[in-house]
């Protein structure tokens, strides 16, 4: 009725507060309310330790990670920023980056995680099965973390290695892997020492008619043959 008084913070809508300096009540003289002051949208505190849990438990084997954010002072309702975890990590929904939003009560918060965002290491997932190959230390790897992809016995890499290291990368994939193949056995004698003509390889029939590759290219499971001049044994 005439003369009632009215708070004027309630007559802001959630997330909104009277501007600084405007009357925080009204009162009815003649029927209406005198003229109302006006509202403002509610600023929000950035505070990174609720929305951003601490990365300090993965410093050790991540030195120098940091969490990227453009939220800061200046924010009020309905402003959005974002948090990025750093590269090779992500967050809970599986994404680098996470929207936030600043809510009527004043907090800015992840707009789709139940909690702060936490950001932990990409998992990779183990290389696709490879003949003869062994893998087994490929599993359950994260983000900068390496395994022994070995090859099986008999076998090397073209380059005559036991088996390639795989890193586990800021994308979730692991490097690729060589090829195994069956090993190389070391070459022939030294020429000076063959004699015989034999060391061109081993006869395919006893015609002699085709010719299998010879000593210096042989593999695992094949075979040459040889003959050593005089004051040279085998």
């Amino acid at each position: 009725g005439d003369g009632e008084t009215v708070e004027f913070t309630s007559l802001c809508r959630p997330g909104f507060d009277p501007a600084p300096g405007a009357a925080t009540s009204t009162s009815c003289a003649t029927g209406i309310f005198a003229r109302l002051g006006a509202c403002v949208p509610r600023a929000c505190a950035w505070d990174p330790a609720a929305a951003v849990e601490d990365l300090g438990a993965w410093q050790g084997e991540y030195a120098g990670v940091e969490v990227e954010t453009d939220c800061g002072a200046g924010l009020v309702f309905e402003d959005a920023c974002t948090v990025t975890c750093p590269p090779g990590f992500q967050a809970q929904d599986g994404n680098q980056t996470v929207p936030l939003t600043c809510q009527a009560d004043g907090t800015i918060v992840p707009d789709l995680l139940p909690g702060p965002v936490n950001c932990t290491p990409v998992p990779c997932a183990p290389p696709p099965p490879a003949p003869n190959t062994d893998a087994a230390a490929c599993t359950n790897l994260a983000f900068n973390q390496s395994c022994a992809h070995l090859c099986a016995p008999g076998y090397t890499t073209a380059a005559g290695a036991g088996g390639t290291a795989l890193v586990c990368g800021a994308d979730g994939n692991l490097s690729t892997a060589e090829p195994c193949e069956l090993a190389r056995c070391p070459g022939a004698p030294p020429a000076d020492r063959v004699g015989g003509g034999a060391v061109a390889g081993r006869c395919t029939d006893e015609a002699c008619t085709g010719v299998e590759p010879g000593c210096e290219d042989i593999r695992v499971g094949e075979a040459c043959v040889f003959e050593c001049v005089d004051g040279f044994a085998a």
